[in-house]
């Protein structure tokens, strides 16, 4: 059975199976040898120590069955293991350990639909539904429907990419309606922006991995070679409109550092990358949120990299 670790509480033990993400031995402050561990179990993580430890490190991607008990540490919980053992096959479902989106894919994919219906340019609309087509129509819905958004970051699960790139759109939307720009253009980047991460990352197995291409490519480089071909065959399709639609790909990250490899120079990127970010951010706090322990009123955000205010719980009195 897998360790839901958001379901976890303080001072209670726990058995169960999480697949670890990163161990390796260290040395306690009074000289003793501890295993320190990152487990998770899918979507979210967990600090493990097993102290006086003497025996293997376990591989990274192992499932472990694990047991122990549950500390808060400062503002985050962290388990005190007394046992692990590699798990067997009878012990968990793989498919567990990669989570999916909240939301139905049936309602997603029409939300899709409506959108690219929004858009009145001919050539523009005729790019998304040539692209959204199924892939028995040389299309690539069944697997953008499925594909995860990131690893860690953000909307890392299965199902992510659709929800962010909606979330993104219906976001590029609203700032595009306040201002004067191509709003097929915006829809249509919106709903482009990642689409290079089908081939940026596996998600075979226990976790959420790296494809080989997209450690060499990056998914703005692989969506930037996946969209040119289609833009160029595109006869209805301007020039100038089609090299417009490739700079919001290439600039949606908006800094260079950050991955992008323009910066924003039109108004529709520059919507598109921000509704980008705000997706991404937002979703990160809505992650913290999720982890907040109890009398704790802020939370580490590893991902945001500072403090965030999570308020009480329900169950806490003011």
């Amino acid at each position: 059975m897998i360790l839901r670790i958001s379901d976890l509480k303080p001072n209670q033990n726990y058995e169960g199976c999480l697949a670890v993400k990163k161990a390796e031995l260290a040395q306690a402050r009074n000289s003793s040898t501890y295993l320190k561990l990152t487990l998770t179990d899918g979507m979210h993580e967990i600090f493990a120590k097993f102290w006086n430890y003497e025996g293997e490190v376990p591989l990274s991607d192992q499932i472990i069955k694990v047991g122990g008990r549950v500390e808060q540490y400062q503002s985050y919980y962290q388990m005190i293991l007394n046992s692990w053992q590699e798990a067997s096959q009878d012990d968990y479902d793989p498919a567990e350990f990669i989570p999916r989106s909240s939301r139905s894919q049936e309602e997603m994919l029409l939300e899709l639909q409506n959108w690219i219906e929004k858009v009145e340019n001919t050539a523009l609309k005729y790019l998304l539904h040539q692209t959204f087509a199924s892939a028995a129509d040389h299309g690539i819905i069944e697997t953008f429907a499925i594909c995860p958004a990131a690893i860690s970051h953000h909307h890392n699960y299965l199902g992510g990419l659709l929800e962010h790139s909606l979330e993104v759109t219906a976001m590029a939307y609203k700032i595009a309606s306040e201002t004067t720009c191509n709003l097929d253009l915006v829809i249509t980047g919106s709903l482009l922006h990642d689409v290079g991460k089908i081939e940026e990352y596996s998600w075979q197995g226990t976790s959420i991995k790296m494809t080989e291409r997209g450690m060499l490519l990056g998914h703005v480089v692989l969506g930037i070679m996946y969209l040119n071909p289609k833009i160029l065959d595109n006869k209805e399709l301007s020039h100038e409109l089609g090299s417009q639609l490739l700079h919001i790909i290439g600039a949606h990250m908006g800094k260079l550092e950050w991955g992008a490899i323009k910066e924003p120079m039109t108004v529709e990127a520059q919507i598109v990358h921000t509704a980008d970010l705000a997706s991404s951010e937002l979703h990160k706090f809505k992650s913290a949120k999720g982890k907040r322990v109890k009398g704790a009123s802020f939370i580490y955000s590893k991902e945001l990299g500072r403090n965030i205010w999570v308020g009480k719980g329900d169950d806490e009195s003011e």
